[in-house]
């Protein structure tokens, strides 16, 4: 039956033959219609089908009381009894032969080996006479599909590989987008005062200069910042094979078997700061004069140190690639090359790999730490004046020291790079051909 016309009339006349020839007892996947059903179906027409079935049987000798061949048994296969779960169905291996699956609505397969945690999937082997897709039906599986019909597949053929995910986004501890600010240095020591001059009985010296302060310690450089997770490969599609000896009238057929896309990655991990640069340390203040002796100068203030480096951003987590597309054949059973079948009417294939994941951003850059300050200058030691008598060598202060300079900011270090683009997976393979079963290929 190349039409769905003739499909119903078939549909009737089998079931009124399994009325006469087989027990109501239901097969292991569909049911049989029961009497009841059957007559409350077609009551207004019943008495016309019967008369048809009596005129084109009687034509044909099939309903001589010598014939006793059983008719081939129909299953239907509807939503209300999925997900059917096997590894091949063979209708010529059931209880009660069958020749023709009708496909009701939209149904799911399942593999009893298959599972999340499979990689490469199973495959479901369907194997019959005939296979009838009504409108509105479609197959659903995660497994690889091979579906070989020894005489027709027909109707608005439908098969949807759930096989292929999406790949998951990168994941990383979030502490790598804290600021962390690295060690300060420290701060310079101060200049000791200097001695003062002195004359007597313990000994004669000169006023020493003041001390100069110790430079401040730089900052540390920050470390770059972490980088970010990559994002997860999407899976592959999983394959869809037809075929069949002829596609019937009209026949139509949709497979899809796309790649999964890839996950995201994630922005890589801020800088962190550079440590500030610590103070100078200050100058110590001159050696006081006497009488005999002038006074010194002052200790230069310490420079101060530099602050550190802020370090770059981490890079960014590449994205993950996508899956490939599964393998997709549509094909023609020729056993007799006079007469090959017919081709679908129309076919769409979709098997695009998946989309590569985005790229995750560059990290921000740590900042640069500030500079320490100079030390103060030390002050000139004093002077010696003894009433109105102005001493050799006093009477006046010795010179400041030089003050610190201040110590260079850190730079800030660079944005941290993008991650790389995921690859596009491959796009699978599609096949529109001819299986060559001729007893000449045979031998």
């Amino acid at each position: 039956m190349t039409s769905f016309q003739d499909f119903r009339l078939a549909r009737f006349l089998g079931t009124l033959r399994a009325l006469t020839r087989i027990s109501r007892k239901g097969l292991p996947i569909g049911e049989s219609a029961p009497v009841a059903a059957c007559l409350r179906a077609h009551s207004s027409s019943a008495i016309l089908y019967i008369a048809t079935l009596s005129a084109l049987l009687g034509a044909t000798g099939r309903t001589s009381a010598a014939d006793d061949t059983p008719a081939q048994a129909q299953i239907s296969w509807g939503p209300e009894r999925s997900p059917y779960k096997f590894a091949t169905f063979d209708c010529d291996k059931q209880p009660q032969k069958v020749g023709l699956i009708l496909v009701e609505g939209v149904i799911e397969l399942l593999h009893p080996d298959d599972g999340p945690d499979v990689g490469s999937p199973p495959e479901i082997a369907i194997r019959c006479d005939k296979l009838i897709f009504a409108k509105d039906s479609k197959i659903l599986t995660r497994a690889a599909l091979s579906i070989r019909t020894t005489t027709s597949i027909s109707g608005a053929v439908t098969v949807e590989s759930k096989r292929a995910t999406n790949g998951a986004d990168g994941t990383v501890d979030a502490t790598i987008y804290n600021i962390v600010t690295r060690r300060s240095g420290d701060n310079g020591g101060n200049g000791g005062k200097g001695r003062n001059a002195q004359t007597d009985l313990q000994g004669d010296w000169s006023s020493d200069r003041g001390g100069n302060g110790g430079k401040g310690g730089d900052g540390d450089h920050g470390n770059a910042g972490g980088e970010g997770a990559s994002g997860k490969r999407g899976t592959n599609g999983a394959p869809v094979t037809l075929k069949a000896g002829t596609y019937g009238g009209g026949t139509t057929i949709t497979l899809s078997s796309p790649g999964g896309d890839g996950g995201k990655g994630t922005r890589g991990g801020q800088g962190q700061y550079g440590g500030g640069g610590g103070n100078g340390g200050n100058g110590g203040n001159g050696g006081n004069a006497n009488e005999v002796h002038s006074a010194s100068n002052g200790g230069d203030g310490g420079n101060g140190g530099d602050g550190g480096n802020g370090g770059n951003g981490g890079k960014g987590g590449d994205g993950g690639d996508g899956g490939d597309g599964g393998n997709i054949s549509i094909l023609l059973i020729v056993k007799d090359k006079g007469s090959p079948g017919t081709p679908p009417s129309e076919w769409d294939m979709v098997n695009e790999g998946g989309k590569g994941g985005e790229p995750g951003l560059g990290g921000a850059p740590g900042a640069g730490g500030k500079h320490g300050k100079g030390g103060s200058a030390g002050c000139g030691g004093a002077g010696k004046n003894w009433g109105p008598v102005q001493w050799n060598g006093s009477g006046s202060c010795g010179g400041p020291g030089t003050p610190g300079r201040d110590g260079r900011n850190g730079q800030a270090g660079p944005a941290g790079v993008y991650g790389r683009d995921g690859r596009t997976g491959r796009k699978g393979t599609w096949v529109w051909g001819y299986v060559d079963e001729t007893k000449e290929a045979a031998k």
